[in-house]
């Protein structure tokens, strides 16, 4: 029996898978059959008028899910049909892929309407003309993407071979051992030969425009090196060094130092030789950064060919926070890397990520026009991060789009410098260009003697104001957090350096440091105000103690001089009253 009045806890997970776009799915049915219900991700509704009015199709109709009841497989996988979805307001066609559960001895049945169309689109691409099509165990057709091909037009290869020619099409054949389902891809045989002979006829090109420029450049490098080469061979094998005849004065150059530059190649030989187990040791380094990668990601990128661009996410964990947590920042970070691949993969199914340092995770994804579908996996993302932003924060640096692989090195560090964008915020931040910024950061030198002069008194509350004006100027100036911190280590060595004079009992090297880490802490311009209202208030106080101290010989004197103001005094007579 059902109890309609806990029918909303039930209702709520339905809707929750249902409206979740990672599932694709049009609706999500629990088919009562004590009751003849429907429970649906819009409410509940009679099971005949869900499949006759709601979503009808001629192969599915209301006695055919009354028959399932009937069934003994517990998960089937219908063939795709088209339904006629209606609401109120509306009605459309969709093509959808019944999905049905029941347990056995079961009073209902849990029915799932796949989107084939977003399936499609998800895995292939909008634009894309291959035909894709599922057959099932017995060669029956489960699912067809628009096209002129049927289930007859599929060819039986023989001899184990996945793929062949049929017509005017490749066909391409996977078959899952588990499901028992085989994937079917037809592509038109023009497109991979028109492709095949532009390449062709362009390698063909290069070849022969490659053979007339070497053989010219041959023929002109080889008259005007030869002679001075073949002087400077034998000038080196006489061990004579003759002065060249030759116009180029640089082969005189590279004759004088060849010499040496054998000397220093037997000598950087055996400094090699030397620290051998010092380059042994390198490859331990690795393992204690503890970086986890696959390292046959990068045969992949060293065979890429198409356009790509690079997606750096530089990762700042807040020590501090995770101090009253036991996850560490390697676990953390591997964590991070695992989502970010599994979400980039569902997006960009060819996308490679993998983690370069202990704080740094590389998406390289490769494609034309890959903007809107990476802004749409980029604003998931950042809402699944911005979830723990009180343990990490996240600067996402996207590079521009390159040719070939052989730009890597270069994309990566267009990605880094824009890393070093990040502005003062508390949030993940995604950083799409490089923007103008101001330059380094510094003080006027009214400002610095101004500044100096309040941090010589003591006086604290001149020195907060001080900087809280110069942060509002720097922020609105669009300046980083990176420039932020370099401004504040300046700040902290002139306060260790003017806190020397005064005898702190504690290492000036070490209180810097601790001000440092404080100050790696801040991510925010409030964080900065702070932590420069605590440096300013504990230096001031050092100051203020020191000052208040008063020697005792000094006050000795003056204590004698105000009360024998009217006597004869000589500094024989201090001296005498001193010892």
């Amino acid at each position: 029996d059902i109890e309609f009045w806990t029918a909303s806890d039930p209702l709520k997970v339905l809707r929750t898978q249902a409206y979740n776009p990672m599932f694709y799915l049009n609706n999500l049915l629990i088919y009562f059959n004590s009751r003849s219900l429907v429970i649906e991700k819009e409410g509940s509704v009679d099971v005949d008028m869900m499949f006759s009015q709601f979503y009808v199709s001629n192969d599915y109709p209301p006695p055919f899910w009354k028959n399932q009841f009937q069934r003994t497989p517990t998960y089937v996988l219908h063939p795709e049909q088209t339904f006629t979805v209606s609401n109120l307001n509306s009605s459309v066609k969709a093509q959808l892929i019944p999905f049905s559960f029941r347990m056995p001895s079961s009073n209902y049945q849990v029915i799932a309407l796949l989107d084939a169309r977003l399936m499609k689109e998800a895995f292939y691409g909008i634009e894309d003309n291959r035909q894709f099509m599922i057959l099932q165990e017995d060669g029956s057709l489960l699912y067809s993407s628009p096209g002129k091909l049927s289930a007859s037009d599929i060819p039986a290869f023989i001899d184990g071979n996945d793929y062949g020619l049929s017509g005017d099409y490749y066909f391409f054949f996977e078959k899952n051992e588990g499901s028992l389902l085989t994937y079917v891809t037809a592509v038109p045989y023009y497109n991979i030969a028109s492709k095949v002979k532009n390449a062709s006829w362009t390698l063909v090109l290069v070849f022969a425009v490659s053979i007339i420029i070497g053989l010219l450049t041959s023929v002109f490098l080889s008259r005007k090196l030869n002679q001075p080469v073949k002087q400077m061979v034998n000038s080196i094998l006489r061990r004579d060094p003759v002065k060249l005849e030759s116009t180029i004065h640089e082969f005189d150059l590279i004759h004088q130092n060849i010499r040496e530059l054998m000397n220093e190649k037997d000598a950087v030989h055996q400094e090699l030789l030397d620290k051998r187990s010092l380059l042994t040791s390198f490859g331990y380094i690795n393992k204690l950064k503890a970086i986890t990668s696959d390292i046959n990601d990068w045969k992949d990128i060293a065979e890429m060919d198409e356009p790509f661009l690079i997606v750096l996410f530089q990762l700042h964990f807040k020590v501090r926070s995770l101090k009253d947590s036991e996850m560490k920042t390697d676990r953390m970070a591997y964590f991070i890397q695992e989502y970010i691949k599994v979400l980039f993969s569902e997006h960009f199914p060819t996308s490679q990520t993998f983690q370069v340092e202990n704080n740094q995770i590389l998406s390289l994804i490769c494609g034309n026009d890959l903007t809107e579908e990476l802004d749409r996996a980029l604003t998931i993302l950042k809402t699944i991060l911005d979830r723990d932003k009180a343990y990490f924060l996240v600067t996402i640096a996207i590079s521009s789009a390159y040719e070939h692989s052989s730009q890597f090195n270069e994309a990566y560090r267009e990605v880094l410098n824009m890393a070093q964008l990040a502005r003062p915020l508390d949030e993940s931040q995604v950083i799409r260009e490089r923007s103008s910024i101001p330059t380094q950061l510094v003080f006027t030198v009214p400002q610095e003697q101004e500044l100096y002069a309040n941090l010589q008194e003591g006086n604290h509350l001149n020195c907060i104001t001080f900087m809280n004006r110069m942060l509002s100027q720097f922020d609105k100036k669009g300046v980083s957090v990176q420039q932020l911190r370099q401004l504040a280590e300046g700040v902290i060595a002139r306060v260790v350096k003017l806190l020397e004079p005064y005898g702190i009992d504690v290492n000036s090297s070490i209180y810097q440091q601790q001000q440092l880490a404080l100050m790696e802490e801040c991510y925010t311009l409030d964080q900065f105000r702070q932590f420069y209202m605590e440096l300013f208030q504990a230096s001031a106080a050092i100051i203020r103690s020191k000052k208040d101290e008063q020697d005792p010989t000094i006050s000795f004197v003056m204590s004698y001089i105000e009360n024998r103001f009217a006597d004869d005094l000589s500094l024989d007579q201090l001296a005498d009253k001193l010892n």
